[in-house]
């Protein structure tokens, strides 16, 4: 009987170089499409210097004070030649991608012409969350998690989702982008797609723990106050539509306390330290 061998390490790892190099492809393709708007644009803005100029040219011919215009008229000509050479050095910048280990993405063919700016698409809306949310109390406003699709990615059944998260305000109408990464909680891949976390509020700052892992937020800037691990996994993650659920975690004494399978563990609000 042949030897069973678990490569489940190997193919986690290879989804992970996977996606990095889809970040790098997306990244790579919006550079180009902006740069592809800017050509696009000067070349309407070289139109309307032709026809500035084809104007001009009229109106030199039946004019009797055409022969005041002819410093004008070449000051128009030469904006068109420098027009036209920054479009090329445009043009030719978008045709040439950096190089990925992904497959080439191909040039922006060129155009005769000029054409009209493309229909800018609705970005994708945040979605709130129904549990995870800090209720209002005294003169702090409810806060509310919020999280916006990126894309996907399956390997079998495995399937990594990518999202970005932050924090709706109420009362002053505001939202704040969280600096999530793979090593927060909330990450910036959620494994499965159904995110349980555990969730804690306190007057400057709202407190994550999924997995191993615990994290602490300023919920005005978004920014991480501190980040660290746990001896013992809490909360999941597992296969479904992307969303992200809570439960509350009780705080006494500035401790919260986090219920693991080994039994309750304290970690401090201040620095994340845990209990000796």
């Amino acid at each position: 009987m042949s030897d069973y061998r678990d490569d489940r390490a190997a193919l986690r790892e290879r989804v992970r170089s996977l996606e990095t190099e889809l970040e790098i492809a997306q990244s790579e393709q919006e550079r180009l499409r902006k740069r592809e708007q800017e050509a696009q644009e000067l070349l309407q803005e070289n139109a309307r210097l032709m026809k500035e100029c084809e104007a001009l040219k009229l109106e030199a011919k039946v004019s009797p004070l055409a022969r005041q215009r002819p410093l004008f008229i070449a000051g128009v000509v030469v904006s068109i030649l420098i027009a036209g050479v920054v479009v090329a050095a445009l043009a030719d910048t978008a045709e040439r991608p950096k190089r990925t280990t992904l497959a080439r993405l191909p040039p922006v063919p060129p155009e005769a012409g000029p054409k009209p700016v493309p229909t800018r698409t609705t970005p994708i809306a945040a979605v709130r969350s129904k549990s995870c949310r800090c209720a209002a109390e005294g003169d702090l406003p409810t806060r509310i998690l919020t999280l916006t699709p990126g894309g996907e990615m399956s390997f079998g059944e495995n399937r990594t989702h990518f999202a970005k998260f932050g924090f709706d305000v109420e009362g002053e109408v505001m939202s704040v982008s969280m600096d999530v990464g793979r090593e927060t909680v909330p990450p910036s891949r959620v494994e499965g797609g159904m995110l349980h976390m555990l969730m804690a509020c306190i007057d400057d700052r709202v407190v994550f723990a999924q997995g191993q892992r615990i994290t602490a937020w300023a919920w005005e800037t978004g920014r991480v106050l501190w980040n660290t691990t746990l001896p013992e996994p809490v909360g999941n993650s597992e296969n479904g539509a992307l969303a992200a659920e809570c439960t509350p975690m009780e705080i006494k004494q500035g401790y919260l306390q986090l219920p693991t399978p080994g039994g309750v563990v304290p970690v401090a609000l201040a620095d994340g330290a845990r209990m000796k």
